[in-house]
């Protein structure tokens, strides 16, 4: 299994994609810490793996960005459409769901 990786900076509209591989990582290949923050950190050796933000509940995984990953900048603000649009141009149809 694959996953797209998307590295954006919103105020410059810069942004970073690769792809990689999806892998277990079983939790004894690491060491685990308490942060001041109270946040649990992983390390695999003196490199810091993973966060996890229980008050946000939100999990990071500090990747190593290949140097091959394609970099792009959106020179300009897309125009914004409405959901109604979206749904118009989709084509979209009652029958497609079926509510059990």
């Amino acid at each position: 299994m694959r996953m797209l990786v998307l590295v954006r900076n919103m105020t410059t509209r810069e942004f970073l994609l690769y792809e990689r591989q999806i892998i277990p990582y079983p939790p004894n290949d690491f060491s685990w810490l308490i942060n001041s923050n109270k946040n649990l950190e992983g390390y695999e050796g003196a490199r810091h793996a993973f966060t996890w933000q229980p008050h946000g509940s939100q999990f990071t995984i500090k990747d190593l960005i290949p140097a091959g990953a394609t970099r792009f900048k959106i020179s300009r603000e897309p125009k914004k459409i409405s959901m109604k649009q979206v749904i118009d141009l989709s084509e979209f149809e009652p029958s497609w769901v079926e509510i059990l």
